[in-house]
């Protein structure tokens, strides 16, 4: 099954936010722009494998608890 980009943009930015996290952290951190992960939280994009790896270890959560389907 597909990975709804939408719904696990939300929860990307769900979880981000309960973290205490904005943009600007989360990009600073995974060295990319924060508008790299504006996308990412809007579900226009998904991370490639690398930096999704990087955001489920840095959210502390599974990517499983990141993706969406």
């Amino acid at each position: 099954m597909p990975v709804d980009l939408i719904r696990t943009g939300k929860n990307i930015e769900k979880i981000i936010h309960e973290r205490g996290f904005n943009s600007a952290d989360v990009a600073q951190k995974l060295g990319v722009s924060p508008q790299c992960v504006y996308k990412w939280r809007r579900g226009t994009c998904l991370p490639d494998i690398d930096h999704l790896l990087d955001l489920a270890e840095l959210l502390d959560v599974s990517l499983e608890d990141l993706l969406v389907k």
